[in-house]
């Protein structure tokens, strides 16, 4: 986990550095010749205010990337903390690591 003091958020990359997520998520869709189009994915995950703490939000968060997204998917997490209401924001890579196909939400069970 790392935090951003200048933003206020712990950030975390799954399958991927938080650092270097950007270089290496481009680096795949290169890989496949897939960087047109929908090139990644955005979705959050909010809590009630006062209902999680900080750290707990981001490990949920972490955990919940890795559920959906598996071993696939290159899915950079960043949990907020500048607001009153905690929340995740999820990266996600639209092409998988492995074979180069693109993300289909209506394939998952």
């Amino acid at each position: 986990i790392k935090l951003i003091d200048t933003v206020r958020c712990y950030v975390t990359g799954v399958n991927c550095n938080a650092d270097t997520a950007f270089e290496e998520m481009s680096a795949v869709q290169e890989r496949f010749g897939k960087t047109g189009g929908n090139v990644a994915y955005h979705a959050y995950q909010s809590f009630k205010t006062g209902e999680i703490t900080p750290e707990l939000c981001h490990e949920i968060g972490v955990e919940l990337a890795k559920k959906m997204w598996g071993n696939e998917y290159q899915v950079l997490v960043a949990t907020h903390l500048n607001t009153g209401t905690l929340h995740n924001h999820f990266v996600v890579c639209s092409t998988n690591m492995w074979t180069g196909k693109k993300f289909d939400w209506t394939s998952r069970g």
